[in-house]
């Protein structure tokens, strides 16, 4: 029976453009410097280095699909060139840190390589020290509490504040449930 080579106008024009921004970003986007490296985004877990995650990666969408709390999207506009990676905005949904890690074994080019939870290094959590209330004398832990590793990735000092220690994953739990703004999470890219 032939294979059925119909396709709807929607993916014609996705598959398109992605072929073509593909093309012009893998031929010229190192010297057109179109502001690509001032996107510095937060990828799912287990994702290896950058460039060879750019170029392992097949754009298949399987880390979002697999992914339980729906936190992995693919990148839009704002992502320029690059657009259609997995990314994670933590203030949107942040990563979960799920028990089974299905996004990992989710990814058939190895751009998501497994990782126990403690390895994973998706971004650093920062505390604006001029939105944290606790700066100004209340108390507050919610950063603290939504952590996947509480006292370890971040924890309370003698002075009431938050601090965030270099075994933060970056996961987002923190920012996403923080009600002042006043904790962020930026990519290691």
């Amino acid at each position: 029976m032939p294979e059925d080579n119909n396709v709807d106008r929607k993916d014609f024009i996705k598959k398109g453009f992605f072929k073509l921004f593909g093309f012009i970003h893998e031929n010229f986007g190192d010297s057109l410097n179109l502001g690509i490296l001032s996107y510095s985004p937060i990828r799912p877990p287990g994702a290896i280095e950058e460039k060879s995650f750019l170029d392992t990666c097949l754009k298949c969408g399987k880390c979002v699909e697999a992914c339980p709390q729906d936190s992995i999207k693919l990148s839009g506009f704002e992502a320029k060139f690059i657009a259609g990676y997995p990314v994670v905005n933590p203030s949107d949904r942040p990563c979960f840190v799920c028990d089974d890690l299905s996004c990992m074994k989710a990814c058939p080019s190895g751009a998501l390589q497994f990782t126990e939870k403690h390895d994973i290094k998706m971004g650093l959590a920062k505390v604006n020290q001029d939105k944290c209330i606790t700066y100004e004398g209340k108390e507050c832990s919610i950063c603290v509490l939504a952590c996947p590793f509480p006292d370890d990735a971040i924890f309370i000092n003698d002075k009431k504040n938050p601090v965030v220690n270099k075994s933060c994953i970056g996961c987002g739990l923190c920012e996403y449930w923080c009600d002042y703004d006043a904790i962020t999470v930026s990519s290691y890219r």
